[in-house]
């Protein structure tokens, strides 16, 4: 059976980080999901946020932590979230973004699946920030 990583990368994120955290935990997909959450030194709550949401981790997920005591930056952030990852397939969710689509895991997993000539997929976004010229 295919593992999927899942990879969020937080700082400052409080207002939306459960919302990520939970469009990851929504996914109705056929493989074992491990949840990499990287938060790069948060001040603003954060990693008191994450830490209440991953009460409710489901069974069929694994989850590593790292709530870095202080800003590393991104770079470093990211390569250290990188550094954690087992599965055979890698996605990304920004802690300010959130999957809308429970079968969104499984739309690409299938696709991948059936094309191996492809390496990655993407898919369709709508920015629903209050002044989307601005993010």
């Amino acid at each position: 059976m295919h593992k999927i990583s899942v990879i969020i990368l937080s700082y400052n994120h409080k207002p939306l980080i459960a919302k990520a955290i939970q469009g990851v935990f929504m996914q109705n997909v056929l493989c074992n999901i491990e949840l990499i959450i990287s938060d790069d030194g948060s001040t603003d709550g954060t990693q008191q946020a994450i830490e209440e949401i991953l009460k409710e981790t489901p069974e069929h997920f694994s989850v590593v932590y790292t709530p870095h005591p202080k800003n590393l930056g991104a770079t470093p952030n990211f390569f250290d979230a990188l550094s954690k990852v087992t599965g055979d397939y890698l996605c990304f969710c920004e802690g300010d973004d959130y999957w809308t689509d429970p079968n969104k895991l499984q739309y690409q997993l299938d696709f991948l699946e059936s094309h191996p000539e492809y390496n990655m997929c993407f898919h369709q976004v709508t920015n629903v920030s209050p002044d989307p010229g601005t993010d």
